[in-house]
């Protein structure tokens, strides 16, 4: 059975976000830090990444929206884990894999 071509679009568009999401170097290394499986507060983001803390709110706005993380408020923190994590492994694995091919 043929995809309605709004589906298909939407499905598309999503796809598009994600990917977009994972392609800033700032956010692909807030990912990996939380590929660790521990939760960081934007504090501790702000100290790995090395960037202003507004940029790093903004980056976890895209992550959130792109619903690759997921947020948790205690007291006056917030926290952030990724969601799905092991389907966010395996695409960075295959982005890794293709980076170690031989090139032509």
């Amino acid at each position: 059975m043929e995809e309605k071509s709004e589906d298909k679009s939407g499905k598309i568009a999503s796809v598009h976000k994600l990917f977009k999401a994972l392609g800033h170097p700032t956010r692909l290394q807030m990912v990996r830090l939380l590929l660790s499986g521990n939760e960081c507060c934007v504090k501790s983001l702000v100290q790995y990444t090395g960037e202003e803390f507004s940029s790093v709110s903004q980056h976890l706005r895209v992550l959130r929206e792109a619903g690759l993380v997921m947020e948790s408020r205690r007291g006056r923190q917030n926290f952030y884990q990724l969601c799905h994590d092991e389907y966010v492994r395996q695409l960075l694995g295959v982005g890794d894999g293709l980076l170690s091919l031989e090139r032509p």
